[in-house]
């Protein structure tokens, strides 16, 4: 089997196993950007999943998911146990692989699996339009922090960490999905005994030069995004500076930016009203 695999195959399958879950679209724009056109795009797609999947070595889920921006729906795939027993022995991974195909999770957990990786494509489009190169890229768990407060081991749970290099800068994210099914003072929660609490422990600036990576909560929405800034900022003070809220749309234009978005059309001259 290892030796019928090509180079992309291998990089898919070693893809899936740190994102879980891909949408056929989100392939297409990650391997196949190359092609004359959106459907020969999706052409030569379906022959490569279609491939695996023979192999045995990803599976299509049963439903299908609807885009997390708007678009038509996609099938989503995942590794097989086979799949996950040939990444495991690339990467030398001394532990049990899963022995079952992952089926249990509802459709909310696979949506915001696939949120996540949705910015983890649209990262990958920036880097092959030369503006910027994704020099890290952890998903949960490996984004996760452990830190030690008042002798308690305490857990910071970002939904995806990065490291990009742009204009010869590297610039670091904490990345947050909010797909708007969660109260904002959950969100105002979490920002204040988890992301303050981690930048105050001063672990993560002790291990990057004194750089805190910017955290960013990406929502589906302009009204969501508005809703969160109004409490964040209500509740967090000065500390608002470490955060940002923005759309899925906004999320290439602020990585361009070096975490800032540019200025609209007529913010200057409402700043002088």
């Amino acid at each position: 089997m290892d030796q019928q695999l090509t180079d992309k195959d291998k990089e898919l399958l070693l893809l899936l196993r740190k994102c879980r879950f891909l949408s056929t679209e989100q392939i297409r724009q990650i391997f196949f950007h190359d092609s004359p056109n959106q459907t020969a795009g999706k052409k030569r797609t379906n022959r490569f999943i279609n491939r695996l999947d023979t192999a045995g070595v990803i599976f299509f889920l049963e439903r299908r998911i609807g885009g997390i921006q708007k678009g038509s729906s996609s099938r989503v795939i995942s590794l097989t146990p086979a799949g996950y027993k040939l990444v495991y022995k690339w990467l030398e991974i001394d532990k049990p692989y899963p022995k079952k195909r992952i089926t249990e999770l509802s459709y909310f957990n696979i949506t915001h699996h696939l949120a996540i990786s949705e910015i983890y494509t649209q990262l990958m489009e920036l880097q092959l339009q030369d503006k910027l190169e994704v020099h890290l890229s952890q998903f949960e768990p490996a984004a996760w922090r452990t830190f030690n407060q008042r002798g308690i081991l305490k857990f910071l749970k970002p939904d995806l960490y990065v490291e990009l290099l742009v204009d010869d800068y590297i610039d670091s994210y904490f990345l947050e999905i909010d797909l708007d099914s969660e109260p904002p003072h959950r969100i105002v929660k979490k920002c204040q005994e988890a992301y303050l609490t981690y930048f105050q422990s001063g672990v993560e600036q002790r291990q990057h030069d004194g750089v805190f990576p910017f955290i960013v909560w990406i929502v589906p929405s302009t009204k969501r995004r508005d809703t969160l800034l109004k409490h964040l900022t209500q509740k967090l003070g000065e500390s608002i500076l470490l955060f940002r809220v923005i759309t899925f749309e906004e999320f290439s234009l602020l990585i361009i930016g070096g975490g800032e978005l540019p200025e609209k059309e007529g913010d200057e001259h409402d700043k002088e009203k």
